[in-house]
């Protein structure tokens, strides 16, 4: 029941990173768009959108396999989503009120920063929520053949 329930939580948290990721690798200068417009020296726009486009995809797969990859994966996909979710506040704050560019031209993100944010919200909630179930479920797991040794 869990495992069927944290499937269920953790699938559209890898099919957004999936997607994202795979966006870039044809639409990445939209994101490269928005980091310059945010101020980011050239060099380390181009170099974020070239880091994230196999990382981002990376992720969503490894939200897919087996437990040890879900664990590494959980937590990237956290620190990711903390790193975006204040970049987007701070694109907001300022009064750009953009999208983010995390989708490229596939116009899945051309809303306000804001819509954004709390789409990074509910992205990190199922993530931790996805991530408890694993562990629950795991750990109950491990308690249980060591108590048949």
């Amino acid at each position: 029941m869990l495992y069927t329930l944290g499937m269920f939580v953790r699938i559209p948290v890898a099919v957004v990173f999936i997607v994202a990721g795979a966006s870039k690798w044809w639409t990445g200068d939209d994101l490269v768009r928005v980091l310059l417009t945010s101020g980011f020296p050239p060099l380390l726009a181009n170099s974020l959108t070239w880091v994230l486009r196999p990382l981002e995809a990376a992720i969503g797969v490894s939200l897919l396999m087996e437990r040890r990859a879900k664990a590494a994966a959980h937590t990237l996909a956290i620190v990711t989503l903390v790193a975006f979710t204040a970049f987007l506040l701070a694109i907001h704050l300022s009064g750009k009120n953009s999208g983010c560019g995390c989708f490229g031209r596939l116009g899945l993100d051309s809303a306000s920063a804001a819509w954004s944010i709390g789409r990074n919200l509910a992205l990190m909630a199922l993530t931790l929520a996805s991530w408890f179930l694993v562990r629950h479920r795991f750990g109950r797991h491990a308690e249980a053949v060591g108590e048949m040794r």
